[in-house]
């Protein structure tokens, strides 16, 4: 769930200390040619695949823990597999005694959560020709990497959702797509009361992140086109022809006032429930709650489901 991360310790000098005192990462610093002399700042270095840069007003850490288990656990640097509530908290307590982190004397500002699905389908099937936009707008990146990869990303100001093709990414075998918000603001994560590397032990923590995934998850419009021959009413081809065109939304907000604009999509939403072209959608949201709850019930106690 958890991956790619970034924190900064609030305690600076306490942590420099220990860092240098213990020598848990071996820093580099910049070697001055002018005057000869070894810079003080910035100090860099790495602990398996994690970035600990201390800096002389912050000292950060970045990376993914999920590759950071993988690596303790194996000694591979990969994060195809699934990465659950449990081995999160192994994760987090083993790098924080390793690095002698406080949890609670850290503040992160960058976290990214998301879920593996295995898709009943073709995952490029689905991402070229049934994955259309993210609140009627086009992807700001798609890309296939020269065929190597099949990703999209829509941006906004405090986060990214990204959607990719895991198996391709990988060359596994399979189709795991993975659905991902990237948090890059730290003011989204205190509207989700997350602060710190303690607060990633809570399943109310993990619970609101998945809310905040489905959230956006439910702005993507998913289309089965194959359905399309059900559709009988000519009125109703053009406009879900229309509903499924990103530059016929560009084109509609410029010229029309947003209670048009609003009406407009609740019938292209109304309508491709009405001819059940939502059926891939539906199926997708449903395997994103079971992987949730698969992830979180790895302890004897059976997290609540979620709602």
């Amino acid at each position: 769930m958890i991956d790619n991360m970034k924190y900064y310790i609030t305690e600076k000098e306490n942590f420099d200390f220990r860092t240098e005192e213990k020598q848990t990462v071996e820093l580099k610093s910049k070697f001055n040619r002018q005057t000869g002399e070894i810079e003080e700042y910035p100090k860099k270095g790495r602990y398996y695949n994690m970035q600990v840069d201390l800096l002389k007003e912050k000292s950060f850490i970045k990376g993914s823990l999920h590759k950071l288990h993988n690596i303790i656990l194996d000694g591979e640097e990969h994060n195809y597999n699934d990465f659950s509530f449990c081995e999160l908290e192994q994760t987090l307590d083993f790098m924080c005694d390793e690095l002698y982190i406080r949890p609670d004397e850290t503040k992160i500002t960058n976290l990214e959560f998301g879920l593996n699905i295995d898709l009943p389908i073709d995952a490029d099937r689905f991402l070229n020709h049934m994955l259309l936009m993210y609140d009627f707008k086009a992807p700001n990146r798609n890309e296939t990497f020269n065929g190597r990869g099949n990703y999209r990303e829509f941006k906004r100001t405090d986060y990214s959702f990204k959607i990719y093709n895991k198996s391709k990414h990988y060359k596994q075998k399979g189709n795991v797509v993975r659905f991902e918000i990237k948090i890059t603001r730290s003011r989204l994560l205190e509207n989700k009361q997350i602060y710190n590397l303690r607060d990633l032990r809570s399943q109310d923590v993990m619970f609101r992140l998945f809310q905040l995934l489905l959230e956006q998850f439910d702005k993507l419009l998913i289309v089965d086109l194959k359905g399309m021959e059900k559709v009988l009413d000519k009125c109703h081809i053009g406009l879900i022809c229309d509903c499924t065109n990103p530059y016929y939304w560009n084109s509609l907000k410029q010229v029309s006032s947003y209670k048009v604009y609003s009406r407009i999509k609740r019938d292209c939403n109304r309508y491709i429930e009405d001819y059940s072209l939502n059926h891939t959608r539906l199926l997708i949201r449903d395997l994103l709650h079971k992987k949730f709850q698969e992830m979180m019930n790895c302890n004897e106690e059976s997290y609540q489901e979620a709602a």
